[in-house]
């Protein structure tokens, strides 16, 4: 059996009707439109929705999706200073050329990183040398920020009173080339004399009987670092064969580069770097709101004053009839002797 349709005037004047009435109350109407067999069925099915989780008062959660943990990065590294007259004179490029005739694997991964350094010693006599005051010695003496200086102090005390002069090895470190250069003309400029007046200027109590007993010459040198990406097995071996083939290249790298010799003996690393994600934020309770002040109660009134006790006047108490009587009689007895009195004095007279 087929069913019947039901005519779209006849939806549209019941759904009418029925939200008209429904004006007057808060009743929900649903009303289902059958479907159109004429209209295949749709082949999509709708995704149900995902609810947020139910959180307890006072608690709040932020979504946080976690990266995978990164693979450990490996890396193998030599370091080594070249000796230069001028820091400006370094040949970054020439270096390079010959690095890659030392038989590394030199790709696009190799790192190559360039720092150039000035240094110099002073022989200082003193009771107590801190490193924070060497520091601040160097860079006035060099014309440098105190941030690019570091200082190494060595040496002892004798016994007795006679202190031994300790060396104070200062050095400032920076990638411009031309700061360097400054920093050495400028600490070449200073001698003995000129060192110990800023050294007191620096604590004057303390280094009241201080002596500079030498200040030596400074020295400008190119840091050279190279890090190649390798295994964690194959890293330490690594980084001796690297330190090997430079060094089997090292007068023609000295030459090529505008140095003037090794400063110090190459220097190998090798280092794992693992980084780590970020850690899922705790759920933080939200502290309750502050409760509003109590509201003062109404002050109590105070008690009302007592009246002055009220004199009462004497009640004076309203004649009686027979009291109203009496007066009138004495009335009328008054008027009746006036009466008397007169008509005697009319006798007398005739």
């Amino acid at each position: 059996m087929a069913s019947a349709q039901v005519p779209e005037h006849v939806l549209e004047m019941f759904e009418n009707e029925t939200l008209a009435v429904n004006e007057t109350n808060d009743t929900l109407v649903l009303i289902l439109t059958p479907p159109d067999p004429t209209k295949p069925p749709s082949k999509y099915t709708k995704s149900p929705t995902t609810l947020s989780p139910t959180l307890g008062k006072g608690e709040t959660y932020s979504p946080t999706t976690l990266a995978p943990t990164p693979a450990p990065a490996p890396k193998a590294s030599v370091e080594l200073e070249l000796s230069m007259d001028s820091a400006s004179d370094f040949n970054l490029d020439a270096f390079l050329g010959e690095l890659a005739t030392t038989g590394m694997n030199i790709t696009e991964d190799t790192e190559v990183i360039v720092k150039y350094v000035v240094s110099m010693d002073l022989e200082i006599e003193a009771d107590d040398l801190t490193e924070s005051d060497m520091i601040a010695l160097i860079a006035q003496v060099m014309g440098v920020d105190a941030s690019i200086v570091s200082a190494v102090i060595s040496g002892r005390r004798l016994t007795g009173r006679r202190l031994a002069p300790k060396t104070v090895t200062g050095t400032a470190e920076s990638e411009d080339a031309a700061a360097i250069d400054d920093a050495k003309s400028t600490a070449a400029s200073f001698d003995a004399a000129s060192v110990l007046s800023i050294l007191k200027s620096i604590d004057t109590t303390k280094y009241a009987s201080a002596a500079v007993a030498s200040v030596g010459a400074p020295t400008v040198a190119a840091k050279v670092a190279i890090t190649q990406p390798t295994t964690e097995d194959a890293g330490a071996d690594l980084a001796e064969s690297m330190a090997a083939s430079i060094q089997s290249k090292m007068a023609d790298l000295v030459a090529a580069s505008g140095s003037t010799g090794l400063a110090k003996a190459i220097e190998t690393g090798f280092t794992v770097e693992t980084q780590f994600p970020t850690a899922a934020p705790t759920k933080v309770p939200t502290p309750p709101p502050t409760p509003a002040p109590p509201t003062p109660a109404p002050p109590t009134p105070a008690p009302p004053t007592p009246s002055p006790p009220t004199t009462e006047a004497p009640t004076t108490a309203a004649p009686t009839d027979s009291e109203e009587e009496s007066g009138a009689s004495l009335e009328r007895a008054g008027l009746l002797t006036v009466a008397i009195v007169a008509f005697t004095a009319v006798v007398r007279t005739q």
